[in-house]
């Protein structure tokens, strides 16, 4: 990949004469497909939405201090040298990336959030009729189903909540056959009273109307060097969708909504189950959860990242003799 690329983006080159290339990771060392055009004058942008070094150390269940782990960083330092700037998700990353290395003149913060108006929430009580959810605590989750996003623990703490009140968990997105199975089992063996239903995939255009169908926005990881880093579309969803917030206590998650949120142990179907009954009895916790994220929403929002993008490339496009 890294060979045809190269011959790809020079072939191009030769044809439009970028001034700017935007290379995304991963792997982060593919960045260096553009030394040729770099070398003729075009800067070079590094752009890591993902984190290479804890993405290793995550799926092979290794140590940041592992060999592999450190090849991997000193892959980090070494493209991020060579790039002209590097776009991170969140300031956390920025701040991380700054302590391995990186020039804090090069970074370039573009977080992963939507570009919808959080007000435009459509109607959800038609839909939650259909669905048969009146009367129900309701628990709507859409995106990946995997094992990284730990909805064992959801699952779990829904059926404790089912034990003194009807609960739904409703799971729409694509994941691993096996996993999802595992998902049916652990429901139909643990919380065989619970109402769980595992759907397909929603389109974008779809998501906001079911996330609101939910009366808290929980949001579940497993705690691992990837996820402590984690800043995730859905989140922003739930907010939009005017939804308090229940999320993972990890430090990604806390850097970015602070007292927007409720926190839970990780891996602790107990206390999330404590939490998601505390935000939804508790009077007013609600309605102050919400206006706090609405607050960071707007912080957050696509605009500033889009400005942020924007500046980046209008310095980057006056010349070599811009400042990186």
């Amino acid at each position: 990949f890294f060979v045809l690329s190269s011959a790809l983006l020079a072939r191009l080159h030769l044809r439009h004469r970028f001034r700017v290339v935007h290379v995304h990771s991963l792997p982060d060392f593919q960045v260096f497909c553009a030394v040729p055009e770099k070398a003729l004058g075009a800067r070079v942008v590094l752009d890591l939405h993902e984190a290479m070094p804890e993405i290793l150390a995550a799926r092979l269940r290794v140590p940041l201090s592992s060999p592999l782990s450190r090849f991997a960083l000193t892959l980090e330092r070494l493209s991020c040298s060579f790039a002209d700037r590097v776009v991170l998700v969140t300031d956390q990353r920025f701040r991380l990336l700054s302590r391995r290395g990186l020039d804090p003149r090069k970074g370039v913060v573009v977080m992963n959030s939507p570009d919808r108006d959080p007000l435009a929430l459509p109607p959800t009580e038609p839909l939650r009729a259909k669905l048969g959810l009146d009367g129900r605590w309701v628990l709507v989750q859409a995106g990946g189903v995997n094992e990284e996003r730990d909805l064992e623990t959801l699952i779990r703490a829904a059926g404790v909540l089912n034990a003194s009140h009807p609960s739904t968990v409703i799971l729409f997105g694509r994941g691993d056959a096996g996993y999802r199975e595992r998902l049916r089992m652990i429901a139909s063996a643990e919380a065989p009273s619970l109402d769980f239903r595992l759907e397909d995939w929603v389109p974008p255009e779809d998501v906001l109307r079911y996330v609101g169908l939910s009366d808290v926005g929980v949001v579940t990881y497993e705690r691992n060097p990837l996820t402590e880093l984690a800043a995730p579309h859905k989140v922003f969803e739930f907010v939009a969708a005017r939804r308090p917030l229940v999320l993972a206590d990890l430090e990604g998650l806390l850097s970015v909504w602070d007292d927007a949120a409720v926190y839970y142990t990780p891996g602790d179907p107990v206390d999330l189950a404590a939490k998601i009954r505390r935000v939804i009895e508790e009077p007013g916790l609600p309605e102050q959860l919400v206006a706090a994220a609405k607050t960071v929403y707007e912080r957050c929002a696509w605009p500033h990242s889009r400005d942020a993008l924007v500046r980046m490339y209008a310095d980057l496009a006056g010349g070599p003799e811009a400042s990186a």
